[in-house]
């Protein structure tokens, strides 16, 4: 850190936001990613349009899902910026997201404790370093950062209450979960 502080010539909180975005922009590459996979296979699974699971002839990337993962994003944006043309939306957005990825994180924990302890002589092509003691300690840290992202007030005077981000992204979700079936 101290190297790269030198090389930046910048104090504590300019190469803590250096880092950040850097971090930023690598989740965000991951997120783009993983909604291109995941509409993909939705897709072929039947649960969502074949043509979205039609590839790219030359390179074999899911381009139409992809696409319509970046629009979806694009009018989620548009949407919150409509809604709340005072507020900047990127802050809510950066909510929804890390609200989804702990969620994840804490499900991908679940599931490695639930084949470790279901399916304990299966063959691992990769086995984990820290064991059940890593996957219990990263289900702590997701579920503790999953109580501070509610206790993060984010007022805005469109919704007028806290933690409006969150609301706005627990709403999408059952909007989303009613849609496909999952709650009636």
């Amino acid at each position: 850190m101290l190297s790269f502080r030198r090389s930046l010539r910048c104090g504590d909180e300019a190469c803590f936001g250096v880092v950040a975005c850097v971090g930023l922009i690598a989740s965000f590459h991951t997120i783009i990613y993983a909604y291109g996979r995941q509409i993909y296979s939705l897709s072929r699974a039947g649960y969502f349009p074949q043509w979205l699971s039609v590839t790219h002839a030359r390179h074999k990337t899911p381009v139409r899902a992809l696409m319509a993962g970046s629009l979806l994003g694009l009018a989620a944006a548009l949407g919150d910026l409509w809604v709340r043309p005072e507020q900047p939306s990127g802050r809510d957005l950066l909510n929804m997201a890390v609200f989804g990825a702990v969620i994840a994180y804490i499900l991908q924990m679940a599931s490695f404790l639930l084949l470790r302890r279901n399916l304990p002589s299966i063959e691992r092509p990769y086995v984990s370093p820290f064991g059940v003691v890593g996957a219990v300690l990263a289900t702590v840290i997701s579920a503790v950062t999953l109580v501070v992202l509610f206790q993060i007030p984010i007022t805005t005077k469109a919704c007028g209450e806290p933690r409006c981000g969150l609301g706005w992204a627990l709403r999408i979700s059952l909007v989303c979960a009613e849609a496909s079936g999952i709650v009636a």
